[in-house]
Order: C-alpha cells, then sequence, then structure tokens
C-alpha cells in the first residue's frame, strides 16, 4: 500500500507537465507513510497437526503454553537452573508429540533442548561445572550484545565455544548461537573477515543439525546479512535477508525476530535509488510490528525511527528526519541512559543530521558534549570514541577553528593508536582509515599520509594474503605519495600492490584496475615513461575483455594513456586518446563529472601544444562552469579541482592572443586566492607549492 502511495504521486509529478511548480504534489509525510504501513494485522504462523489438518483454538492455546514453557527453559538452562528447566520443558515435549509433526521447528527446538539438560544431567561434578560455566558465559554474551558492549560479548562467546568444543565437540547444536553471537560481536568490532568465517561455520552447522528452514538459521543468515552490508555487499546482504525473513514469516509470523530482519533488509535495498520503495516498505513494516508487539517507547522502536531517518535522508524526505532522530534520542536516553552505545550511536545520527542542513554548530555542541562524556570514562577500546572525537575535529576545521582542528584530529590518531595497542585491531584500523578520509576530504593530504603509513604499518605487521580492504588502503597511500610530490615511494609502494592484487584476484581481473591505474599515474610523474605505457596497455587489455565495451574503465585507460603520451611529447595521438576518452565519459558525466574535468584539463594541455590556444580556452572554460554546478560534501576538495581548472585556464588565456587581458588578471587574482586559502589550511598539492614559488609567494601560513 506504501508503494501505490509513493508511486502514485512520483507520476504524478513527472507526468503534469503543463502545470506549475506550486501546484506539483508533495512527497508523504512519516505519519501518513506509518498509517499506511500500519492497515493490515501482523501475520501469526499457521499450524497444523500431523494429518494436515489445521489445530483448533484450544489447541493452538497449548501449542502457545508449550512454546511459552520451552523459551522458560532455555532462560533457566543458561542460568544453570537445570532441574527447573527440565520440569518446565516435559509437558512442553508432551504437547508438541501429539499436536505436530517432529520436523516442526517448535519441535525440533525443544528436542535439542532436551537432549542439552540430558547432557548436563548425567555429567559428572566437574563436567557439570564446566557446562555452567559455558551458560553463564552465553548468557554474558547475548547481554552484553544487547546493551552495545561488544568487546565483552567476543570474550564471553569466545569462552563458551571453548568449552563446549572441548565438552561436546566441534560439531554440536549447541555450538551455534555462541557462534552466532560471537560473529555479531566480531562484526560490530570490524573484524570483518573473522567474522565471515564464524558465521559461515554457524550457518553451515544450522542447516544441518535445525534445518534450512527453521528460525535459528534464520537469525544467523540475518547475522550474515548485517555482516555484508558492513563489507558493502549489498547485494548479497539482501540475498541473505530475504532468505532469512521468509524462513521467519512462514515458521513465526511477524515478531520481534522478524521485525529486525525486516529493518536490515530495507538497509541493504536502501543503498540502491531504484529499491527505495521496498526498502521504505519493509522499515515501516517493521516499525510497526516493534510498537504493536514491544511499545512506541521501546528500544526496538527507537532504532526503527533512527533507520528510518537514515532512509529518508537518502530519498529526499529530509524534512522528517531531524525529528525523527530526536524522537529516537529521547527514546534511547529513556530506555538505556545517556552513556549506553545506541544512545552515543543516534546523538552522533543527529549531530550528522545537523550537519547535512548547515547547522554545524549545533552539530559542533553535540559532539563535543558526546567527546567530554568519553573523556571521563574509560574509552580505551572503545572506537566510536575515536569516530567521535574525530567529528569533533572535523566540524572545529568546518567552523574555521583551523588550529583548534589539527590539534583534535592529532587527539584523535593517538586515540586509535591507543585502540590498537589495547588489542582492538580492527577496529583502530577502520577508525584510523576514517581518519585518513577525513584528512583527505580537507586536503590535508600531509596529515593523510601520516595516517594511511600507520596503516600500512599494521598491514604490513599482519600475516597472510593481503585481503580487499589491505590492497584498498594501499592504493589510497600509494595515490597520496603522487599527490604530495613523493612518486618514487609510490612507484615503490604500488608495484608491490599490483603483486598481491594479482595474488588476491587473479592475472587478468577487474579488480587490478584501480591498483593499475595508480601505478600508472605514479610512473608517469616518476618519469618513468615506459613503465607507465606498458601499465596503461594493460589496464586496457583488462577493461577490453573484463567490462563491456566503452565503459567509464576503458575511458580511464585512454586519460591514463594520454597522459604518458603528453609526457613523451606525442601530443597529436595524446590528443587523440583523450578525445575518445571525453566521448565516452560524456555519457556518464552526470555520474563522473570529476573525471570529466581532469580530463579537459589534461586535453586543454594538447590543444595548446597543437596550437590551438582558443579551443584549449573553450574546454577550460566549460570545465570551469561545471566546477560551479557542482554540490558536495566536500567543500575542500572541489576548492581544490576548481583551483587546479582555474591555473589550466589562466594558462590557456595567456597563450591565446584574442584574449581578454582583463579577464585573464582577474582569473589570475581569484586563483592567488584560492591557492593562499589553501596553504593556509594545510590543502596545498606539491604542484600549488610550486605555483607558490613561481609566484614569489611563502608556501606556507605564517
Amino acid at each position: 500500500m506504501v508503494l501505490s502511495m509513493i508511486t502514485t504521486q512520483a507520476v504524478a509529478q513527472d507526468s503534469d507537465t503543463s502545470a506549475p511548480t506550486t501546484s506539483q504534489q508533495r512527497l508523504p509525510t512519516h505519519a501518513e507513510l506509518v498509517a499506511t504501513a500500519s492497515d493490515r494485522p501482523l501475520v501469526i504462523p499457521e499450524y497444523r497437526r500431523p494429518d494436515g489438518k489445521p489445530v483448533s483454538e484450544a489447541e493452538l492455546s497449548e501449542l502457545r503454553d508449550a512454546e511459552r514453557r520451552v523459551n522458560t527453559a532455555i532462560e533457566l538452562r543458561r542460568s544453570g537452573e537445570y532441574q527447573r528447566a527440565r520440569a518446565e520443558l516435559k509437558p512442553a515435549i508432551q504437547t508438541y508429540q501429539k499436536l505436530l509433526s517432529p520436523t516442526q521447528h517448535l519441535f525440533v527446538t525443544a528436542v535439542s533442548t532436551a537432549a542439552s539438560l540430558d547432557k548436563r544431567a548425567s555429567a559428572g561434578p566437574d563436567e557439570l561445572a564446566q557446562f555452567k560455566e559455558s551458560d553463564r558465559q552465553e548468557k554474558l554474551a547475548l547481554d552484553a550484545v544487547r546493551n552495545g558492549r561488544f568487546v565483552e560479548a567476543r570474550a564471553a562467546a569466545r569462552a563458551c565455544l571453548e568449552i563446549r568444543e572441548k565438552l561436546l565437540g566441534k560439531e554440536h547444536p549447541e555450538l551455534v548461537e555462541p557462534l552466532r553471537i560471537l560473529g555479531n560481536a566480531l562484526t560490530e568490532l570490524r573484524a570483518l573477515d573473522e567474522a565471515g568465517v564464524t558465521l559461515l561455520r554457524a550457518l553451515d552447522m544450522s542447516e544441518r543439525i535445525y534445518g534450512k528452514a527453521h528460525p535459528q538459521t534464520a537469525l544467523v543468515l540475518d547475522r550474515i546479512g548485517w555482516l555484508q552490508i558492513y563489507q558493502s555487499k549489498n547485494e548479497d546482504a539482501a540475498t541473505a535477508l530475504r532468505r532469512a525473513l521468509f524462513i521467519l514469516n512462514a515458521a513465526v509470523g511477524e515478531n520481534a525476530d522478524t521485525a529486525e530482519t525486516m529493518d536490515n533488509l530495507g538497509t541493504a535495498l536502501g543503498t540502491s535509488r531504484n529499491d527505495f520503495i521496498e526498502a521504505v516498505n519493509h522499515k515501516l513494516r517493521a516499525l510497526v510490528i516493534r510498537e504493536k508487539l514491544l511499545g512506541a517507547d521501546s528500544k526496538e522502536a527507537g532504532i526503527s525511527l533512527s533507520n528510518l531517518a537514515w532512509l529518508y535522508a537518502r530519498s529526499g524526505l529530509r524534512d522528517e528526519v531531524i525529528p525523527l532522530r530526536r524522537r529516537a534520542l529521547d527514546i534511547f536516553e529513556k530506555q538505556l541512559g545517556p552513556t549506553h552505545r545506541d544512545t552515543m550511536v543516534e546523538k552522533s545520527n543527529l549531530a550528522q543530521s545537523y550537519r547535512s542542513v548547515g547547522q554545524l554548530d549545533e552539530a559542533l555542541k553535540l559532539y563535543r558534549s558526546m567527546s567530554e562524556a568519553d573523556d571521563q570514562a574509560d574509552t580505551a577500546t572503545d572506537p566510536g570514541a575515536v569516530n567521535r572525537l574525530m567529528m569533533v575535529g572535523m566540524l572545529e576545521l568546518e567552523t574555521g577553528r583551523q588550529l583548534e582542528g589539527e590539534k583534535t584530529l592529532e587527539r584523535a590518531f593517538n586515540k586509535a593508536v591507543r585502540l590498537y595497542e589495547a588489542g582492538e585491531q580492527s577496529a583502530a584500523m577502520n577508525e584510523l582509515d576514517q581518519l585518513a578520509l577525513a584528512y583527505q576530504s580537507r586536503r590535508m593530504l600531509e596529515d593523510a599520509v601520516r595516517v594511511r603509513e600507520k596503516l600500512q604499518e599494521y598491514d604490513d605487521a599482519r600475516s597472510g594474503r593481503r585481503n580487499e580492504i589491505a590492497i584498498r588502503r594501499s592504493t589510497h597511500l600509494g595515490r597520496l605519495y603522487v599527490e604530495v610530490g613523493r612518486a618514487k615511494d609510490g612507484v615503490r609502494l604500488l608495484t608491490k600492490t599490483v603483486e598481491q592484487a594479482r595474488g588476491l584476484y587473479g592475472e587478468t581481473e577487474r579488480e587490478l584496475t584501480g591498483p593499475l591505474l595508480a601505478l600508472a599515474h605514479a610512473q608517469l610523474e616518476a618519469d618513468e615513461l615506459s613503465d607507465a605505457s606498458r601499465t596503461c596497455t594493460e589496464v586496457l587489455r583488462i577493461t577490453e575483455d573484463k567490462f563491456p565495451r566503452r565503459s567509464l574503465n576503458a575511458a580511464y585507460a585512454l586519460h591514463a594513456m594520454g597522459k604518458v603520451q603528453i609526457a613523451q611529447k606525442n601530443y597529436d595521438i595524446a590528443q587523440f586518446s583523450l578525445e575518445e576518452a571525453r566521448e565516452i565519459v560524456e555519457r556518464n558525466r552526470i555520474d563522473d563529472p570529476v573525471k570529466y574535468i581532469a580530463l579537459m584539463r589534461d586535453l586543454s594541455v594538447c590543444y595548446l601544444e597543437n596550437n590551438e590556444p582558443q579551443k584549449a580556452v573553450q574546454v577550460m572554460r566549460e570545465a570551469l562552469a561545471m566546477c560551479d554546478k557542482i554540490v558536495s560534501s566536500y567543500p575542500m576538495q572541489l576548492k581544490t579541482m576548481k583551483t587546479n581548472t582555474l591555473k589550466y585556464l589562466v594558462d590557456a588565456l595567456a597563450r591565446d592572443s584574442s584574449a581578454d587581458r582583463a579577464e585573464r588578471e582577474s582569473l589570475t587574482a581569484e586563483l592567488k586566492k584560492n591557492v593562499t586559502e589553501l596553504r593556509d589550511t594545510r590543502a596545498l598539492t606539491a604542484e600549488m607549492k610550486d605555483w607558490l614559488k613561481e609566484w614569489g609567494m611563502p608556501t606556507s601560513r605564517g
């Protein structure tokens, strides 16, 4: 029903071309969407007797009582109260034997629980003590995950597994749940490779022991989907979550677990504009289920509101975002307290929402309050504390507090290093990666290099073959080396990175193109032109073989080859390569204006060297106009791009005898002003420092 509401309005806006702008139909409000999503009652599972006939109302009441008893028995087992657990379980199994097939999931769960209790009943005193400790650790792990204490959850789940594997072996039903909890904790702590191995083991075991249609299998699939969202494998995540949702709907109906999987599926789908309708339907229905079953003020309802705010921000319903975030934060503060992980995350979300609408002082105030609270607590193993301090620094920079921001980001770097030294290596490396990106967004490239060199040091310390994340990090560092004038260092690093990528992906796979293009650029800047040409040729071969004809990747390879040909002073051939690349990129200009503008700059060089200065001026005017139209969340990157474009235009005007001298002088003054501002915010490239030297201006701020 939500689908038809949104689709009808979208069609009305697109089809009524004669209507003035003010008469366009508005998007629905959050309240209207929720009202529509609430229309149908909650789905409940249908139970059938072994003969296929539906159970009666009286029998259904018996089944519900039996299910309650099984859940109570599971909790009692976790608490070490085995005799009480067996007493609860016995009448439940008798009910299931009378009313259900032995393959029905309720029956399977009850029998499995009974077997675990029988094992404890027959254990000697020493074994029984170990079983009780494993159950205590499982309960601790589950409680820690529910309360966002993932370091504790990881330790407790590992302790539980170690004991049970010793007592029960490595293929036992009682391993599935601690494996699922451990995989969840590892995901949140950004140990994604280990989380993947753990959860796949849990899935394989659950499918073989409980069955492919059992809710326990669905719960493991839900965690696999969530892990894949963290890994940016959103299509894989959607597949896993759809399967989990199908199992849960059929087995248990619309309950709290079903709502969580719905919400997560909406997240996986929400990364694509094409899937927004389905994404919002899942998230709205999850909210409805949670509010009906758990209450409008429940923590779970707050999670739904927060996640809907995220989706609305991506899809155009921006007026709804801040009110929903405030509501979610109120719920978390009331239910969980001001320092709970979920409360702190939602404060960060609200601060980011303020930031996105330009309310930077409000955002900074929130982040500073969180960071001050972190300073009063023990946050040595909390990656969120690093992130919050980083955001304080970023907002200080964005509000003109340059020196304060630099000092705060340095503190964030040191805190991330301490996090690594405290044993949270994956989480620390993730935060350092984010810090490097933050520096890059402000064009503080020397600082970004320092952070990425620390990441490289940590990656080098790890044994085994590099994974795709480590290769991406090395490629980033290699590109940064080139930007700061260390091309030789870039060549050395990227040569090694390409070989590591070959070992991971194969000799001719498409994933090689990124590291190879970075290597070609480094070789070009290091004046290793023959090597750069060979590298570009290899990229072209891969793009022709592995990508659609005339793809953007082919354009990037042609662009790189054109730059090499310019360096070799083969301007006619370079112009041919670049014009072919331009023709390809023009079809995708909206998707990649940054690449297009860089291509135009290099094309202008060819036009100048081929004695066509007016063409050079024309393309650079077009490139500059495009810079002015770009809306970016990274103003320093945009300023850098515009400054580079201005320089090329000024150079082209200097070679064009018909150009207006006053215009050139005006643009030159604007260029110098921009470069000075970039210098004062530590955002200069090596090339820009050379310009300042040519102009007789200082290369560092006073």
